[in-house]
């Protein structure tokens, strides 16, 4: 706009033919305006992924809620905490019994959380709420017939299997060789 100021005309080239611009044809005139009413819808374009919008992803899609209770339906492959193992309560000997069997499952390379506090219940709302795909918990039903109940987070169902028969269990379901609706 300053060549058609100073010059007093303005050439465009139009591919096979070329204007003259005059200023008796247009002018330049600066003019501030304040527009009400116009909505704007922002939007970002964000070619770029790294690896924490790759983990906010996971975390958004796993988010559910179930009879207003939070839950991290994290697939037991990417889930941190694989088990969680819970004495029925805190009389002997149920707490020795479910550390006892949350060490035979770390020693098989699988990360627990061991949780004896409030009730079982709030117990197995604390570990949906962190993604803890399965639970364990020792009862004196499985001190007598050497069982315990393992609980499937996403379904919440629940199965007795062998207190001998579950790092194995465990194992298979994490790696997806096991399918916790066959168990039992």
């Amino acid at each position: 706009m300053e060549t058609f100021e100073k010059e007093g005309a303005l050439e465009l080239d139009l591919g096979e033919s070329r204007v003259t611009i005059t200023p008796e044809l247009a002018a330049v005139k600066e003019v501030e305006e304040t527009v009400m009413g116009e909505k704007v819808i922002p939007h970002v374009v964000e070619p770029s992924f790294g690896i924490d919008r790759i983990f906010y992803a996971v975390l958004e899609s796993a988010y559910q809620e179930r009879e207003e209770k939070r839950v991290l339906a994290l697939k037991p492959e990417v889930a941190p905490v694989k088990v969680a193992v819970f004495p029925l309560v805190k009389k002997d000997p149920l707490p020795e019994k479910a550390r006892e069997l949350e060490e035979a499952l770390r020693k098989a390379g699988l990360l627990t959380v061991y949780d004896p506090q409030d009730s079982i219940g709030r117990r197995y709302a604390r570990v949906d709420e962190i993604g803890v795909p399965y639970s364990i918990t020792v009862d004196f039903e499985g001190l007598e017939d050497g069982t315990v109940t393992i609980r499937d987070r996403t379904t919440t169902a629940q199965k007795r299997i062998g207190f001998d028969e579950v790092v194995g269990t465990v194992e298979g379901l994490v790696r997806g060789q096991l399918d916790f609706a066959g168990l039992g």
